[in-house]
């Protein structure tokens, strides 16, 4: 049984019922204010997204980066901890092939054990490219990726959570950058993702071409102040839109940071099934940030 509170009705007629004085008003529900139980909340990710339908917004910067690779160019996206790098770099992948027909695209998280080591990282991204024997050496990555060029093809390397090939200098020499450099010149495209620009973390003092000359910058910060109230006015199939008071919370709690506009929306949602306060969520969205982001966002 709902109560009055919890839903919004509109009335569609009435009707003479068998054993009933009178007629019977008949109503639609128009808007639902409570969530039901078995509706699975959308608000879960806490990391990268990785399913088209739950990426959101970022429409001037995949439009910059598709501009980059019309032209087989680089970029580096820069920005701080958990502000949706990883998630634009997976778009990316998910959609060049729509932007560029030849694009041939290689997500690779430089977190992966796999990617440790420099013949890892190149098993890895032998088998992300489809080429039937991985490359063995850097040579071979540079015959690997001529050869798809000369075919026609494009390839777009991702390289997520770029600081890890930074910190294991003894096996990412100077030599595995300029052959990336090298490759880039030929036609392949690169885009990185990092807190700090390519310039702080890979060879600034090099006397040739440094390595990150060849990419401009995209900086990712938080939502638009639109862009944000979208986000939260967004009708999601199955799940009751969130009332004036709900998003005037959750906006002022997230500050338009898309992991704060998850997690806002994640514990609201939840109180909206348990019967739990507004105030009691937005507790729980802060501690929920606090975990991810201890100094503040």
């Amino acid at each position: 049984m709902l109560k009055k509170n919890e839903v919004e009705l509109q009335t569609v007629g009435a009707l003479s019922l068998k054993g009933i004085k009178g007629k019977t008003k008949l109503h639609r529900v128009t808007t639902l204010h409570v969530w039901p139980g078995s509706t699975a909340n959308p608000f879960i990710w806490r990391s990268g997204i990785t399913k088209a339908e739950d990426f959101f917004d970022r429409d001037n910067e995949q439009r910059m980066l598709r501009a980059y690779l019309h032209g087989r160019q680089n970029c580096q996206i820069i920005g701080p901890r958990r502000i949706g790098k990883t998630s634009l770099l997976r778009q990316v992948e998910r959609v060049a092939s729509e932007w560029e027909k030849a694009a041939v695209v290689v997500y690779l998280d430089l977190q992966d054990a796999r990617c440790f080591t420099l013949s890892g990282w190149l098993g890895r991204a032998g088998r992300q490219f489809g080429w039937p024997t991985p490359p063995a050496s850097l040579a071979e990555f540079a015959d690997c990726v001529d050869a798809m060029l000369s075919e026609g093809r494009h390839p777009v390397l991702c390289l997520d959570e770029f600081e890890e090939l930074t910190l294991r200098r003894p096996e990412f020499t100077r030599d595995f950058f300029l052959t990336l450099r090298s490759c880039g010149q030929q036609g392949m495209s690169m885009i990185t993702a990092s807190q700090k620009p390519l310039s702080d973390l890979t060879e600034p003092g090099d006397p040739t071409s440094p390595f990150y000359n060849t990419f401009p910058l995209l900086r990712l910060g938080p939502f638009a102040d639109a862009d944000a109230k979208d986000f939260v006015n967004f009708h999601r199939t199955g799940v009751p839109p969130f009332t004036p008071v709900e998003k005037e919370a959750i906006l002022e709690f997230a500050k338009g940071h898309p992991l704060a506009l998850q997690i806002a929306c994640f514990h609201v949602l939840e109180a909206k099934g348990s019967g739990e306060s507004l105030a009691a969520a937005m507790r729980k969205a802060a501690d929920d940030m606090r975990a991810h982001l201890p100094t503040g966002w």
